[in-house]
């Protein structure tokens, strides 16, 4: 059993046009955004709540997002990892996974940007994984436009896999929940798997209710009431590209693009209804925010090799409408 985190560093900086953000040294992770004041995700009014919930709210993903076998093997060597539950490490380990670790933090302002940079280094045998990796994650807000770039950069002393994201969950302006919010999403293939596993083992086209190529409206998508389908999916992308847009999320206030060199994106409506007192209000409602998770796809090599650099970034760019 882990010891609940009471203690964290936390850093604001703004873009002097109306984004800021708050950024927490545990888990590297983005408490607050707010765009004119106004919140754009998620931020639980009790930071001991931020700090310790394993909904992650915000924080960084690691060393592996999302579902992966606890059974490791590379190289010929077998590694345990840390499990969710039974043949699942879920977000590399979570209470033991780099969300739940405090990073070194440091600001620094140019004349055209400011950002904060987090460092850590993740021991050889953390959660399981092999290798010491060096781990750094930036958050850069633009100073000429509303947009936040999120830098993954990491280096390993030894053969490992790694898939960083981030956990943001989106709801815009208070919203009550983010049922009327149009979404796309550049992939005609989401994540499946066979036996009724969690595991993703290979893909398929996507059904018509995960097929957002053309923006939808999610609760046209996925319906309302008892007839509500969830969303907990992988997709990977048609295209990388880092000139377009791979995911719009729209509400009648504001526009978010995101922008990735990542090849796919787990997305997930917050359908837990866990009982969180929120800075927006929103409480225990169902799909009261969406997070849009973009990593590696699990069905590709994604070992990193010693001397090499890891370098994968997020951009999340807001219009007002």
């Amino acid at each position: 059993m882990c010891e609940n985190l009471t203690e964290s560093r936390y850093l604001t900086i703004d873009n002097g046009r109306g984004l800021q953000g708050t950024f927490s040294s545990v888990g590297a992770g983005v408490y607050s955004l707010t765009l004119d004041s106004k919140p754009l995700i998620l931020s639980p009014v009790d930071k001991n709540v931020f700090l310790n919930s394993e909904q992650c709210f915000g924080k960084t993903l690691g060393r592996v997002a999302g579902r992966i076998s606890s059974d490791l093997n590379i190289n010929s060597h077998r590694y345990k990892l840390v499990e969710s539950e039974p043949g699942i490490c879920l977000h590399g380990g979570l209470k033991k996974s780099l969300t739940f670790k405090d990073f070194d933090p440091i600001i620094v302002t140019r004349s055209d940007k400011t950002y904060v940079l987090f460092n850590y280094i993740s021991s050889d045998l953390e959660a399981g994984f092999p290798a010491t990796v060096k781990v750094t994650v930036s958050y850069t807000l633009l100073h000429d436009e509303d947009t936040l770039r999120i830098d993954f950069i990491a280096q390993s002393d030894d053969d490992t896999i790694l898939s960083l994201s981030n956990h943001m969950y989106f709801n815009f302006f208070n919203s009550a929940d983010v049922n009327n919010y149009s979404l796309m999403v550049n992939a005609s293939k989401c994540g499946a798997s066979k036996n009724g596993t969690l595991l993703v083992d290979h893909y398929k086209s996507v059904p018509d209710y995960l097929d957002f190529r053309e923006p939808s409206l999610i609760k046209y998508k996925l319906g309302i009431g008892n007839k509500a389908k969830p969303l907990d999916n992988l997709f990977l992308f048609d295209k990388l590209s880092i000139s377009q847009p791979q995911i719009v999320l729209e509400s009648d206030a504001l526009k978010l693009e995101c922008f990735t060199d990542y090849e796919a994106c787990n997305i997930y409506l917050d359908d837990t209804m866990s009982d969180v007192d929120f800075t927006i209000g929103a409480n225990k409602k169902k799909r009261r925010a969406i997070a849009i998770e973009p990593q590696c796809s699990p069905l590709a090599p994604f070992i990193l090799k010693p001397g090499l650099i890891y370098h994968y970034h997020i951009i999340y760019r807001f219009t007002r409408k």
